[in-house]
């Protein structure tokens, strides 16, 4: 799906797709599922799911600053 907006950065974009690429339709139940049975607010569970899925968030980064293996900061302090 794509982005509903096109104000965001590349780095942001690369976390967006990159989620929505990982995340599976059985994920996405089973979040739901906990929110309505346990009221945890959505926003707990979306940070639970990120922690758990750190490599996702990590790659993205490094993907959106043009380098393998580092991210975006990285890049300008290597560069300065």
């Amino acid at each position: 799906m794509p982005l509903a907006s096109d104000k965001l950065d590349a780095v942001a974009t690369a976390l967006v797709d990159r989620i929505s690429a990982a995340m599976s339709a059985e994920d996405l139940v089973a979040l739901k599922t906990e929110r309505v049975e346990t009221a945890t607010p959505a926003s707990t569970l979306a940070s639970q799911w990120l922690a758990d899925n750190a490599a996702i968030l990590e790659s993205a980064t490094s993907t959106a600053a043009g380098e393998p293996g580092k991210r975006k900061s990285e890049s300008v302090r290597a560069s300065t």
